[in-house]
């Protein structure tokens, strides 16, 4: 196998598990599959959805605004929605900001503007809200705002990185 083959081969690997594991995420505490109820059909329907976001992330790699990202989880609802399976808000922004926050740390795209909103986080941020309930933008958004009030010195992405590998939780120890 040629190098470039070789390092194409390991980037579809590398893509395949980022996804695989920003879906298991992103559906694994909420009710996701209430219209398609064949395996072969999600099966289908998580392919869809994961050359979706690839296609979309390619956008990413010089940057993407917070009004644009914000959009992107509009279109991923839509996209759910047209594919057969209406995910939340909540769900769509997990899984699009776990697979920016993966491809951000591979190198593949520039900072993400915003973070996964999950349990972890939530509580960081002392914010009483069940991520799996939010179910449109300006929940999403007020949450996004509140983060960016409290992170101190760091851009949200950075924090919730420091937050998720233990090294903060607040804007004291962001500082």
């Amino acid at each position: 196998m040629a190098d470039n083959t070789v390092q194409e081969a390991g980037e579809r690997f590398l893509k395949n598990q980022f996804f695989l594991a920003s879906w298991a995420a992103a559906v694994r505490h909420n009710k996701t599959w209430n219209q398609i109820t064949e395996q072969e059909d999600r099966a289908e329907f998580k392919q869809n959805i994961q050359a979706f976001l690839e296609t979309m992330l390619a956008s990413y790699k010089g940057g993407v605004s917070s009004e644009a990202h914000t959009q992107n989880i509009v279109q991923l609802q839509e996209k759910s929605a047209a594919a057969g399976e209406r995910l939340n808000i909540g769900t769509c922004q997990k899984l699009l900001n776990l697979l920016c926050k993966y491809y951000w740390c591979a190198g593949w795209i520039a900072e993400p503007p915003h973070f996964p909103i999950d349990r972890r986080v939530l509580a960081s941020l002392h914010i009483n809200a069940n991520w799996t309930d939010i179910d449109d933008i300006p929940a999403y958004t007020k949450i996004i705002e509140q983060a960016a009030a409290q992170t101190g010195e760091k851009s949200p992405a950075q924090w919730e990185l420091s937050v998720w590998n233990g090294e903060s939780d607040t804007k004291e120890a962001a500082r």
